[in-house]
């Protein structure tokens, strides 16, 4: 939407799939960078990535610090793991595609995408 404001879309089981809006609430280049969903999302949570260097030129660690509120408590916890929308879940996968892209240089992709594109 802007700098600072971004759309988020998520794809589940049976095609089943949820929008959020999220506000970069902090930015600092090489860093970090935090977030918040927009008042109104019915998906809430917030986050923080920092990135720091591992004591050499050639190595970065990633940490995430991501908290999360499921529509409706605990049972929005439950459907989610069944829906396989569990936020924990997906932010691992990512993580090793992320990875993969940063030591490689190509898109992973699965069997079910073609190369080259990446998944949303």
């Amino acid at each position: 939407l802007d700098d600072t404001h971004l759309p988020w879309r998520l794809k589940g089981r049976l095609g089943m799939r949820v929008r959020w809006d999220s506000i970069v609430t902090a930015e600092v280049p090489n860093e970090l960078i935090a977030w918040r969903t927009a008042e109104r999302s019915l998906m809430r949570h917030s986050g923080v990535v920092r990135f720091r260097p591992n004591g050499d030129d050639q190595h970065t660690l990633v940490e995430i610090t991501l908290t999360y509120h499921p529509p409706a408590g605990p049972l929005g916890r439950v459907l989610a793991s069944l829906m396989r929308l569990n936020p924990k879940t997906r932010l691992d996968a990512e993580l090793v595609r992320m990875k993969t892209f940063m030591e490689t240089g190509t898109l992973p992709h699965d069997a079910a995408r073609p190369a080259g594109r990446a998944s949303a």
